[in-house]
């Protein structure tokens, strides 16, 4: 929707080329839109329209390029649901964007915001919300949490 794309893909392209053949992809912002787009377009569509954007140049780059790997961290969730353990599970995660990502992040180890006895069981109680929200969608076969099986 602006000139981001165009320069964000020349970038990786850049990176590859000196030899760089792995992209962390962070703070992710499919919000965003010109003023006169925020007018006549509402919200959710602008979102899927720049995220459909984004996957599809950025699959285009791997298919040009197998040999990258690129993780996701932040922003790629459709609604927040690492801020409170006492949310429904539910999918927050399109999982189109495993067609282009080879590593979607979970969250950071933190306590709960919910009481615990300890911290650790504080901690547990989020890694544990965390993980059971990811495995309740399609990730079933992709999901590592790096905690002792």
């Amino acid at each position: 929707m602006g000139g981001f794309l165009p320069h964000f893909i020349a970038t990786l392209e850049q990176w590859h080329v000196a030899g760089l053949h792995l992209f962390k992809i962070d703070v992710a912002h499919f919000d965003a839109a010109p003023l006169h787009l925020r007018r006549t377009m509402l919200p959710a569509d602008i979102r899927r329209a720049n995220q459909a954007v984004w996957r599809g140049a950025v699959k285009a780059f791997r298919q040009a390029h197998p040999d990258v790997l690129f993780l996701a961290y932040n922003g790629f969730e459709e609604r927040s649901v690492q801020h409170a353990a006492d949310l429904p599970l539910y999918g927050a995660i399109d999982t189109r964007w495993l067609e282009v990502f080879d590593s979607l992040y979970c969250g950071d180890p933190r306590p709960a915001d919910m009481p615990a006895m300890n911290f650790w069981r504080a901690k547990d109680i989020y890694s544990d919300h965390w993980h059971a929200c990811i495995r309740s969608m399609a990730f079933r076969r992709r999901v590592s949490t790096a905690a002792p099986a």
